[in-house]
């Protein structure tokens, strides 16, 4: 079955930029994902989960106070012994 991914807003590349321990699906420093509202693929269905909103935030045009660049973002994975620091990106 051929799989469409609908256009809506800005592009979101989450980039694997630290790696504490094995992530325990293997991600590794540097791999990238393309990210969006409709689309994990092969990215870490518990971290996605927690960072939905943020992809959706960064997809629909928002911004958050509180980071200093508004189209980039970094989250840390869930799981707190092998941990996976992650840029989330906007691309415009």
């Amino acid at each position: 079955m051929a799989v469409t991914y609908p256009e809506l807003g800005h592009k979101v590349k989450a980039k694997i930029i630290s790696v504490q321990g094995d992530c325990t699906i293997g991600m590794k420093l540097g791999d990238e994902f393309d990210l969006s509202v409709h689309q994990c693929g092969e990215f870490c269905g518990v971290f996605y989960h927690n960072i939905y909103g943020w992809v959706t935030c960064l997809q629909t045009g928002g911004s958050v106070p509180f980071f200093e660049d508004p189209d980039v973002q970094m989250w840390v994975c869930p799981n707190p012994e092998h941990s996976v620091t992650i840029e989330l990106r906007r691309l415009k």
